[in-house]
C-alpha cells in the first residue's frame, strides 16, 4: 500500500513530494506519544499533511479485501523486472525516474519539500 501511495505522491507532485516527506512530519505528533493511532487515523493524518486523499483512496481499496496486490504493471512502470532469480532495473520505463527516487538517496535526485503541499 505504501508503495502505491509513495509513486503517486511523486506522480501528483512531480517527484517533489513523498511518503518520505509524510512520514517526517509526522514523526514528530508520533515520537514519544502514548496514543494509540488506528490505521484509519494514521491515513487520515498522512492525507492531512499531504494535503491529498491519497491514503485514504488506497486504505478503502484493499484494506477491506484483505489483499495487497504489488503487481507486474505497476512494477513494470517503475522499471522493475523479475527475471528468473534476477532483478532487472528497465530505465527507460514510464516511472523509472521515481523508482531511481525512491532508492537513492534524498538529496541525490530531487530537492527535499520543506513545506506541506
Amino acid at each position: 500500500m505504501m508503495l502505491r501511495a509513495d509513486l503517486r505522491l511523486r506522480q501528483i507532485s512531480k517527484n517533489n513530494y513523498s511518503l518520505d516527506d509524510v512520514l517526517a512530519r509526522v514523526q514528530p505528533l508520533l515520537s514519544g506519544s502514548q496514543r494509540e493511532w488506528s490505521g484509519v487515523e494514521l491515513m487520515r493524518e498522512f492525507d492531512r499533511i499531504s494535503q491529498t486523499s491519497v491514503f485514504m483512496d488506497i486504505y478503502n481499496r484493499y484494506v477491506p479485501t484483505g489483499r495487497f496486490p504489488v503487481d507486474a504493471g505497476l512494477l513494470g512502470k517503475l522499471g522493475i523486472i523479475e527475471a528468473g532469480e534476477k532483478i532487472i532495473f528497465n530505465d527507460s520505463a514510464q516511472d523509472a525516474g521515481i523508482r531511481r527516487s525512491i532508492v537513492s538517496p534524498r538529496d541525490a535526485l530531487r530537492p527535499r519539500a520543506t513545506k506541506q503541499r
